[in-house]
C-alpha cells in the first residue's frame, strides 16, 4: 500500500448541542472559562465553559452519590428465597438504582457533561438487564450491582481531580480527506462535523455515536460512510466509549467498512 495514501484523521470536538452552540455566542456569567488545548493538541469547544471545572463543581454531589450507594448496598435486606438461597427484594434494589441514577443526572446536569450522563445511563441499563425482574438471588444481584459502585467511585475521583476530558485520535485509511461527525449518544441534534486536521482530539469522557465519510471520489467500500449508532433508534452502547480509554486511536478502514479501537497512542 502506498504510504502516502494513509493519513491520520484527527478531529477536534468537546461538547455537542444546539443549546451549547448558542452559549458560545451568549456567555453566561459565573461559569468557568474553557481551558486552553494541551500543547500539540486541538480542541473545538461548543461553549465557553470548561467541562473539567464543571466536574470539579459537581464533585461533592458525585462523592455523596457514591457514599449513598455504598450505604444503600450495605443496608439492602436479604431474605431467604423459595429456593433456600438469600435474595434481595426486587423493589428495594430498584429503589436503590433509581435513587443513584437520579442523583447522577442532577449532578451531571450541565449540557457540556452529556457524554458522561450517557455513560452513566449505560451503567444503570446494564445493571437492570442483569438483574431482571422480581426478587434477585443475592450472589447474582451483587455481581450485577458491583459495576455500578465501581463506576460511581471512578466518576467521583475523576471529577474531584478535574480530569473528565481525555484524548482520542482517528486514523482513516486508505484515503485522506475524510470528515468525522460525532455526537453524544443520546442527542441526535448535537452533531459536530469537522474536516481532517493533525493532532489529538480532546473530548469529554463518555459515550458517543459517530459517522466517518470518505472524501469525494473515494473508492473504499464503494465510497460508503462508516457509522455507529448514528441513525435514529440505532444502539450506540458499544460505539465509542471514552470513559476509561485515553489516547487510544480509533482506526477506520474504508476498504473494510469498519472502525475499531486499537492499541497505541495519539501522536
Amino acid at each position: 500500500m502506498n504510504r502516502s495514501l494513509v493519513r491520520t484523521t484527527a478531529l477536534s470536538f468537546a461538547l455537542f448541542s444546539v443549546a451549547s452552540l448558542a452559549l458560545a455566542q451568549r456567555p453566561r456569567p459565573g461559569r468557568p472559562p474553557a481551558a486552553k488545548p494541551p500543547a500539540g493538541g486541538v480542541k473545538v469547544m461548543a461553549s465557553e465553559a470548561d467541562p473539567n471545572a464543571l466536574a470539579v463543581a459537581a464533585a461533592p454531589a458525585l462523592a455523596k452519590a457514591a457514599a449513598d450507594w455504598k450505604a444503600g448496598r450495605a443496608a439492602l435486606p436479604a431474605a431467604e428465597s423459595g429456593t433456600g438461597a438469600a435474595a434481595y427484594s426486587g423493589d428495594e434494589v430498584a429503589k436503590l438504582l433509581s435513587g443513584a441514577e437520579s442523583a447522577l443526572r442532577a449532578a451531571l446536569g450541565e449540557t457540556e457533561l452529556a457524554p458522561l450522563r450517557d455513560r452513566a445511563a449505560l451503567v444503570f441499563r446494564r445493571a437492570r438487564a442483569a438483574l431482571g425482574s422480581g426478587a434477585a438471588a443475592k450472589a447474582a444481584a451483587d455481581r450485577a450491582l458491583d459495576p455500578v459502585g465501581t463506576f460511581l467511585d471512578q466518576l467521583a475521583a475523576l471529577a474531584a481531580k478535574g480530569m473528565i476530558t481525555t484524548e482520542l485520535c482517528v486514523n482513516s485509511k486508505p484515503e485522506p480527506g475524510a470528515r468525522f461527525s460525532i455526537r453524544p449518544a443520546s442527542d441526535g441534534n448535537a452533531v459536530k462535523t469537522l474536516p481532517a486536521t493533525d493532532g489529538p482530539i480532546t473530548a469529554v469522557r463518555g459515550l458517543y455515536a459517530y459517522r466517518l465519510e470518505p472524501p469525494a471520489g473515494g473508492t473504499g467500500a464503494k465510497g460508503k460512510a462508516i457509522q455507529c449508532g448514528w441513525e435514529a433508534g440505532a444502539n450506540s452502547d458499544a460505539c465509542l466509549d471514552l470513559f476509561e480509554d485515553a489516547k487510544t486511536p480509533l482506526v477506520c478502514d474504508f476498504a473494510q467498512g469498519t472502525c475499531q479501537r486499537a492499541a497505541g497512542s495519539c501522536s
